[in-house]
């Protein structure tokens, strides 16, 4: 070999070495692609949560009867808000709630609260701590007192209020585009009447 013979690379080599390389990404685009779709759909569905929460926490924080007041329609419950695209928005000093269709982003999501009021009776049994037997393993002797009832005339009544909250929203992700559904329930007590 001659020291002014030339040595470099192919067209043909830079070519082949370029298709292998290609070749060697194919799978590895495909698997973050489908990384990503993944992370959107938890994105969706993180989102709805989120909204789902906020709006009940709002909820939670108007009084019982501004609510029903404030709904725009006569009738016992349960009192449904934001139901069947009727949007609801109702507003204080402090905060704002918005029910129906609401937009998060990209994504659209529709609200619904439904608070129905579930009756209740309790009563409290008095607690005499002179009486306890500090012996007794059962609680029978830890100084109860039966057949004494606070109130003494009859027992304390009242409401509790349910609240129900559904966040739905299409998910795009999917071939057929199936509806997705989050849902929330608390309770809130009312002992005293509107």
């Amino acid at each position: 070999m001659s020291y002014n013979q030339r040595h470099g690379i192919t067209l043909t080599e830079i070519m082949l070495a370029l298709f292998i390389l290609s070749a060697a990404f194919i799978p590895i685009i495909a698997v973050m692609s489908t990384g990503v779709r993944g992370t959107q759909k938890d994105e969706t569905i993180l989102r709805g949560v989120q909204l789902a929460q906020k709006t009940m926490n709002t909820a939670l924080q108007l009084p019982f009867g501004d609510l029903v007041a404030n709904r725009g329609g006569a009738g016992a419950g349960p009192w449904v808000f934001g139901a069947a695209g009727q949007e609801f928005s109702y507003a204080t000093a402090s905060t704002n709630l918005r029910l129906g269709k609401v937009l998060e982003g990209t994504l659209e999501y529709t609200l619904v609260l439904e608070i129905s009021d579930i009756p209740f009776n309790f009563s409290l049994s008095v607690h005499n701590p002179m009486a306890r037997n500090i012996a007794s393993t059962t609680p029978a002797g830890w100084g109860w007192q039966a057949g004494v009832r606070v109130p003494r005339v009859g027992d304390q009544t009242g409401l509790f209020n349910r609240y129900v909250l559904t966040a739905t929203w299409f998910d795009r992700g999917l071939s057929d585009g199936s509806q997705k559904t989050y849902r929330l329930v608390s309770y809130k007590a009312r002992l005293h009447e509107l």
